[in-house]
């Protein structure tokens, strides 16, 4: 006989809470201050971060700032003088606890393995055979992926004059490789290109996390400036599918063109020197979004900021972990391979690799794959027929509403490209909470779902099949669409005043931007945007990048507009130069780029530029004079490209050296009794 619902021993509940963790935090927050009815099932494991904890591997910082990393009500609550930061693993877990503590009590130790969505409930089965009934259900229980196993589980103090394989690359892995570098390895990382960013930036005494420079609104109302500006790197965006024969042409022309300018004028470019480290789209079309979602890109700490920011308490902060992994210094050092996947085989049997006719015995090798999320089983009702529900980002709105799923949200699922993941959880657990309070709310985003999934798809991705990294969004823009869709954005209209619309524009579209008015106001939010405004001096770095940007480009069109004006160049002529510029425009990065951070004396000299365009022998000599003096500006000490600049790299070889000293001394002192081990992965 067929068990029915009524002979099930049911629990029954408003909303059922499946994995608690950092990112349930914020919804419930929201659901206790409205005294709302929710059960919490979590798994005793817990999450990543415990079991790091337990496997004592919490000796590394985060990637995300202390600003893109703590919740608005938490960062509120204390900002008198603080300024961001970029804050260890282990502080990041004890204000985990700090929460665990507070709802333990409320937490049911139990695993989920099945959940029955029903036309009007759910079902929620765990493993030890209990049943809960829940109107709605958010399942909060974070990634799986292979990688974990090895930051857990390796024993890196033991692993020295070994040749390590990581068949990975990111964040995680480079975590790897800088607990393995001072260990006289020979390390090779076999990939298919990644995109490496500075964490920190620092111009003058004015600090900026990578989170911080994103300046989202500016991409908003100037698409193309701001898509230019912020790719200093020379990388391939786009690499457009061979079906797309008019694109794949001009996108492989563009290509060549700054191939050949990036080795001419940028070579310490970390791109550039390193070209098989590029990872480009594959694309069918460009998307409307000037960032497109799926871009993987891996945060580090690059020598000459890890010099001044922990030279002087090298030692404490080691053990603290804040450990160096610059892996633009590794890769120039020699002290680390970049293999291409496409090119490598390995041999798991004889434990070798070979890639262009290099072959090499490996005694690890570190496999990854991509982050999938950690779902229970979940069926559904859809035309009398009950279906097997199968993830696929590409499915959902906003990665929280599932087409196929009624009232069960996925909560956590979505990643940041840079950091800002608590940026995202908040708004996600915002719109959740919206949608399981408000009916009316709740209709009004189911009707025409299947429209607006399409429209996010059709903006945010460049390729029409879905791919396994759809899930990472550029966090500011995903903000803004769960902002506009809660009433809760900000407008330019509503910009009263030139400060505002200023801020408006650089101001990173962080949670506090949005919670500053309005349902989800937390008190104090604009005070504390008020003071990261002022803690970045108005982002006044963005502006004078942007400015200086749009300033070449006019000084560009100023001399070709003289030359023809004073009949020094025909109308066919000054029509190609206008076209170039309109299609290459880009290569005025080159200045831009090598003028960093001496921004200010670039706009000064482009005023003065501005009445040699009137003569036209003094307008043909403004672009050599320009590159001359940006030539010599670069040769200065201070002088710095804002991403992975290896020109003053080597300036730091013997702090490389005490870095080095010191880290393998606190890990000797740390396992006295330890030997050469060898242990599979």
């Amino acid at each position: 006989m067929k068990e029915t619902d009524k002979d099930i021993n049911m629990k029954e509940t408003d909303i059922v809470i499946v994995g608690f963790g950092f990112s349930a935090i914020s919804l419930l927050r929201e659901l206790d201050l409205r005294d709302q009815e929710y059960t919490i099932i979590s798994d005793k494991p817990g999450s990543i971060w415990a079991n790091l904890e337990r496997s004592d591997a919490l000796d590394f910082d985060l990637v995300s700032s202390y600003y893109s990393s703590w919740y608005t009500f938490d960062l509120v609550e204390d900002f008198s003088g603080g300024n961001d930061r970029y804050p260890s693993a282990r502080e990041f877990y004890d204000m985990h606890l700090r929460y665990y503590r507070k709802y333990k009590d409320q937490i049911v130790e139990d695993f989920v393995i099945h959940i029955e969505e029903k036309d009007d409930y759910n079902l929620v089965h765990t493993k030890q055979g209990d049943c809960y009934k829940a109107n709605k259900v958010v399942i909060s229980t974070a990634f799986q992926r292979k990688v974990h196993a090895s930051l857990k589980h390796l024993d890196y103090d033991a692993i020295t004059n070994k040749t390590i394989v990581l068949n990975t690359i990111g964040d995680s892995a480079n975590l790897i490789i800088s607990k393995l570098i001072t260990g006289n390895n020979n390390i090779v990382c076999v990939q298919d290109g990644f995109l490496p960013l500075d964490k920190l930036i620092q111009v003058g005494k004015t600090k900026y996390s990578l989170e911080q420079l994103e300046a989202h609104q500016f991409a908003k109302y100037f698409k193309r400036l701001y898509g230019n500006v912020i790719d200093t790197n020379y990388t391939d965006l786009f690499e457009f599918h061979p079906r797309q024969k008019v694109g794949a042409i001009l996108a492989s022309l563009t290509h060549k063109v700054r191939d050949l300018l990036g080795k001419l004028f940028t070579p310490h470019n970390f791109h550039v020197d390193f070209v098989r480290t590029r990872r480009g789209f594959e694309a069918d079309r460009e998307p409307e979004s000037p960032i497109p979602n799926g871009i993987s890109t891996l945060k580090y700490w690059p020598i000459d900021q890890y010099f001044i920011e922990f030279s002087d308490c090298l030692e404490e902060s080691i053990q603290k972990g804040f450990l160096l992994n610059d892996i633009t210094f590794f890769a120039s050092e020699g002290l680390l391979k970049f293999w291409s996947k496409k090119r490598t085989t390995v041999n798991e049997i004889e434990k070798t690799i070979e890639c262009n006719g290099e072959k090499l015995h490996y005694d690890y090798f570190i496999d990854g794959d991509v982050e999938t999320p950690n779902l229970p089983r979940i069926s559904y009702q859809k035309d009398g027929e009950t279906h097997e529900f199968c993830y696929e980002y590409r499915n959902s709105y906003l990665g929280v509403m599932q087409r196929d799923l009624k009232n069960i949200y996925l909560l956590g699922y979505t990643r940041p490209t840079t950091g800002g993941l608590s940026n995202i959880t908040e708004m996600q657990s915002l719109l959740i909470h919206k949608m399981v309070s408000d009916k009316t709310f709740y209709t009004n985003m189911r009707n025409g779902l299947d429209a607006k999934i399409e429209k996010y798809n059709q903006k945010y991705y460049p390729l029409i099949e879905s791919g396994p990294r759809d899930h990472i969004v550029y966090y500011g823009f995903y903000t803004e669409e769960v902002a506009r869709e809660l009433a809760i954005d900000i407008t330019l209209k509503s910009c009263k005043g030139i400060k505002e619309i200023a801020k408006y524009l650089t101001y990173p579209n962080g949670a506090e931007k949005y919670r500053q008015k309005g349902e989800y106001k937390i008190e104090k939010a604009d005070q504390f945007v008020e003071h990261v405004y002022k803690e970045h001096k108005g982002f006044e770095r963005i502006w004078e990048s942007f400015i200086c940007y749009v300033g070449y480009n006019v000084v560009t069109i100023g001399v070709a507009t003289s030359l023809f004006l004073h009949d020094w160049i025909n109308g066919y002529v000054y029509a190609g130069a206008l076209g170039f510029q309109l299609i290459f425009g880009y290569w005025v990065m080159i200045l831009v780029t090598n003028s960093a951070p001496f921004f200010r004396v670039k706009l000064l000299l482009q005023l003065v530029y501005l009445p040699m365009l009137l003569e036209p022998l003094a307008a043909c000599m403004i672009l050599p004079i320009d590159f001359i003096i940006t030539f010599i500006m670069r040769q200065l000490p201070s002088a710095r490209y804002q991403f992975n600049d290896l020109k003053n790299k080597k300036r730091y070889r013997s702090f490389y050296q005490r870095y080095k000293e010191t880290y393998n001394r606190l890990k000797a002192s740390k396992h006295p009794e330890k030997g050469d081990v060898v242990e599979t992965v």
